[in-house]
């Protein structure tokens, strides 16, 4: 389909697949594996049709969020309308249009011209967007969802889990890589542990008279 963007992990790729096929490589130079010694590569390729790479954008999550990949964001940003309507606009009065000039100089040149019309129309549009959204603001508002099995500890848990992969970024040590390893591991026993007593909660509080309304809301609740 034309509006599919797909993740891929290749062990091997030929080089010549991207320019002989309809589709625009996503990627940036940021790195989206932690490798078992404390080194980074960059094992997730995303790729999507040229119709729709210049609405694309493509960024990584500056925490590893328990895993050894970094979680991939991509944003559509024909898609990017909510439930009540809320579509993000630029705030052009708070624009820096000197950064703007200056990144769309950068990603020009590290992008070659493309013989094929289509993709190199959609790398110019990228590079407008791109730029856009590093030099000009956005309107946001901010949706925050709670669940039953989230609490202060957690909370204390994974600021611990934060610091110790901030301080390893720092400081690339086999050290810190360890209390890394460990305080993500404790973060995420815990977050098993409360997810499962908050199951057993909600299941011991269903009986043949509780409101079908009821039942589908704290489903609704638990999942966020």
């Amino acid at each position: 389909s034309n509006i599919n963007c797909f993740n891929l992990i290749f062990k091997s790729c030929d080089i010549n697949f991207i320019d002989n096929s309809d589709y625009i490589l996503l990627n940036d130079k940021t790195p989206t594996h932690l490798n078992t010694h404390g080194t980074f590569s960059y094992l997730d390729i995303t790729f999507c049709s040229s119709s729709i790479a210049n609405l694309a954008e493509w960024k990584t999550e500056n925490n590893l969020c328990g895993s050894d990949h970094f979680p991939i964001i991509i944003s559509l940003f024909r898609c990017s309308i909510d439930s009540t309507g809320f579509r993000p606009k630029f705030r052009i009065q708070d624009a820096n249009w000197q950064k703007y000039r200056e990144n769309c100089v950068n990603f020009d040149m590290a992008r070659p011209i493309n013989a094929n019309i289509n993709k190199e129309s959609a790398n110019i549009s990228k590079i407008i967007l791109e730029s856009a959204n590093i030099s000009i603001p956005q309107t946001n508002r901010n949706t925050v969802y709670r669940v039953p099995w989230w609490n202060s500890n957690l909370e204390c848990l994974k600021s611990e889990k934060n610091r110790a992969w901030n301080l390893f970024k720092r400081n690339m040590s086999d050290t810190n890589l360890i209390n890394y390893k460990k305080a993500n591991a404790k973060y995420k026993r815990e977050i098993k542990l409360s997810k499962r007593n908050s199951l057993i909660n909600l299941t011991s509080s269903i009986n043949p008279l509780t409101p079908v309304e009821k039942i589908w809301n704290n489903i609704k609740s638990l999942i966020g």
